[in-house]
């Protein structure tokens, strides 16, 4: 039960859901039109693959700039272009 409730408040910080808590342990649950449109465009799923593609993009941007890049910043690049594999990499653990 404890999981069940913790869901929905999630839920409803996200704005997915309106959640009306009652004595007794009721509750009132009403879809919002923001879960109507995360179901349209895909789901969290879409919203997963997104961002890994933008990181993708990001790192290849990263790449191409550090080849313009004076020696003393290419080591700074560098530094972000791994974090940036390392973000990736974690997003694809959460599959």
């Amino acid at each position: 039960m404890e999981t069940y409730i913790a869901i929905l408040d999630y839920f409803a910080r996200l704005n997915l859901i309106k959640l009306r808590k009652f004595k007794g342990g009721e509750m009132l649950i009403t879809l919002t039109v923001e879960a109507f449109d995360l179901v349209r465009y895909g789901g969290f799923h879409t919203q997963e693959e997104l961002l890994k593609n933008n990181i993708e993009k990001l790192n290849l941007e990263i790449q191409s700039l550090s080849k313009e890049l004076s020696p003393s910043f290419k080591d700074r690049m560098k530094e972000i272009t791994e974090l940036s594999c390392s973000i990736l990499s974690a997003l694809t653990l959460f599959k």
